[in-house]
């Protein structure tokens, strides 16, 4: 039988965005209802039919507490801007004065976090949210939201609107925990965010020397996942490897940048993939005395011919580990 999930956001969009990100995953194994305290701060009936919680960030759970069942779990989400989206600001001028809107402080200030982990910390990002006490800067033409266009303030000219943001992996890998799903579905969903880091990894790629220091802000996304990534050319070069890629393997960039992958890692040697066009979907690969899950995508030119791979690196002790605890629950 379906476990029922509930997600509790402030606005009918946020609840719409991780209600859709929950049934693209999870749809085969959960039913999902949504509570939006701005459409309606009075709890819906259906509210103690739910299994478990996921509440989009402390000052809604805050504000809802007290009404909630108590014997039921709450899962407060950590949520990730999609990457996707980035790379609408990377033609800002370095030192801009950009707003960015959101519905309370703590939601902008959660967007701005993001972004300078991100590497955007070259702006001067001014907090606008509905209710703030001051004078609007009017020489503020530009504003940065998550999926809230309606709420930027009408003298500005250019909107980057980047979409909702999402649950990320850690609170995916809680939920599942909490629903006893199998691990495995982890892998899948860790799968679409590589497809999200092909797409990055296209850009640096094409990039090219238009502008270093654009290709720079891309290769920071990158550095701020997770799991390990690494990147070759048509010739099996390396030419990326992120920061979670030298702590995993002990084996920094500056080692491995430009020189052939398969001799710094035979075991992940993706010259016949890279001949014949072909991924790698959640293969065992060991690694010194370690196993790892690799997944590896092609990148295509504007022709379509192949142009390098790009693939991620996760252990294999991690979902064991989520497995464990999930038996112990």
């Amino acid at each position: 039988m379906k476990k029922t999930v509930c997600v509790v956001g402030h606005t009918e969009s946020t609840c719409n965005y991780i209600t859709h990100q929950l049934m693209k995953f999870l749809g085969q194994h959960i039913n999902v209802t949504a509570w939006s305290t701005a459409q309606s701060p009075i709890p819906p009936p259906f509210l103690g039919t739910a299994d478990i919680f996921v509440v989009s960030n402390r000052n809604v759970w805050r504000n809802v507490e007290s009404q909630f069942p108590a014997e039921k779990p709450v899962l407060i989400a950590n949520r990730i801007i999609g990457t996707e989206c980035l790379d609408k600001l990377f033609t800002l001028e370095p030192g801009s004065k950009v707003n960015v809107v959101g519905t309370t402080p703590e939601t902008v200030s959660n967007t701005i976090a993001i972004l300078q982990s991100f590497g955007f910390r070259d702006f001067q990002f001014v907090p606008y949210y509905p209710g703030i006490l001051g004078k609007i800067d009017e020489e503020i033409v530009v504003a940065i939201t998550t999926g809230l266009s309606y709420l930027v303030p009408k003298h500005i000219k250019t909107i980057i609107d980047l979409g909702g943001k999402g649950l990320n992996l850690s609170t995916f890998a809680e939920l599942l925990q909490y629903l006893g799903v199998p691990m495995t579905i982890l892998n899948d969903i860790s799968h679409f965010y590589l497809e999200t880091i092909l797409y990055n990894t296209q850009k640096i790629r094409t990039m090219g020397q238009q502008s270093e220091r654009l290709k720079k802000n891309m290769e920071v996304v990158l550095d701020t996942v997770d799991e390990a990534i690494l990147a070759v050319d048509e010739q099996a070069g390396v030419i990326l490897w992120n920061h979670a890629a030298e702590s995993m393997l002990d084996i920094s960039h500056k080692q491995v940048l430009g020189r052939k992958l398969n001799s710094i890692l035979p075991e992940i040697d993706l010259s016949e993939c890279l001949e014949q066009g072909q991924g790698i979907n959640h293969e065992i690969r060991n690694i010194g005395e370690k196993h790892y899950f690799l997944n590896a995508n092609v990148i295509l030119n504007e022709s379509r011919s192949v142009d390098g791979m790009v693939a991620t690196l996760r252990p294999i002790q991690e979902i064991q580990e989520l497995d464990v605890q999930i038996r112990q629950e």
